[in-house]
């Protein structure tokens, strides 16, 4: 029951085939075929819907289209009532009503790159650049914006991101660190000098004082010998 949804911006970069098929967004269960995969190929987006308890029978339903290079935005949604429903940049493109044989699975959503290619020379790109999943059932709600324009050969995008926000949050901290010792430092030179400084202050109010007592003594004696 509830409402649920996953909802992403993407854009498809690099391919080694324009016919490379690449799964970006899912409906998976714990204990059961995925429910649902929306798949990029040939530069049109597919949802791949099972359409019994078994998983062995699925509907193949374009839901988009795209240019090189252009970003979309693409939404999976379970209704209480028990109806998936897909957008395309905000568009409704396919409803089916799964609830007779899907309700008794566990399922979570997935979104990413999913090559469906066992080839090592196969290769996509997938650029994530906003992504929502919200859950009513357990109030669960998750917001993010990330990406990566780089179209280079590296793999690794994500990691290159995840070291990039790890330095800024190390130099971050260092730079917190650096401002208290520093903030401390000065503040210990600074009540040194004002130690320093109170210790002059005394000195020379004692040696004022010594001297006047000094001159009152030899204006007593003045007298007395006077």
């Amino acid at each position: 029951g509830g409402y649920h949804y996953v909802d992403g911006k993407y854009r498809i970069g690099k391919l080694d085939s324009s016919s490379r098929k690449v799964v970006i967004q899912q409906i998976h269960a714990y204990d059961g075929p995925p429910l649902i995969k929306v798949q990029a190929e040939s530069n049109k987006i597919y949802a791949l819907i099972k359409t019994d308890s078994s998983g062995d029978n699925e509907d193949k339903v374009q839901v988009g289209s795209f240019d090189d290079d252009e970003k979309f935005t693409l939404k999976t949604v379970v209704t209480k009532n028990g109806n998936l429903k897909v957008y395309f940049n905000g568009d409704l493109e396919t409803s089916y009503y799964v609830g007779d044989y899907w309700g008794d699975y566990k399922n979570y959503f997935k979104a990413g790159n999913y090559l469906q290619s066992s080839s090592s020379s196969a290769y996509a790109r997938v650029h994530i650049y906003a992504l929502t999943v919200y859950t009513s059932s357990s109030n669960c709600e998750y917001t993010s914006s990330f990406t990566t324009d780089d179209e280079s050969t590296d793999s690794n995008n994500n990691a290159v991101i995840a070291v990039a926000v790890s330095i800024v949050v190390i130099l971050a901290i260092g730079g917190i660190i650096f401002g208290v010792y520093w903030y401390v430092k000065q503040n210990k030179v600074k009540n040194a000098k004002e130690e320093v400084k109170n210790m002059e202050d005394s000195i020379n109010d004692d040696s004022i004082a010594d001297s006047a007592h000094s001159n009152h003594t030899l204006v007593v004696d003045g007298n007395d010998t006077l």
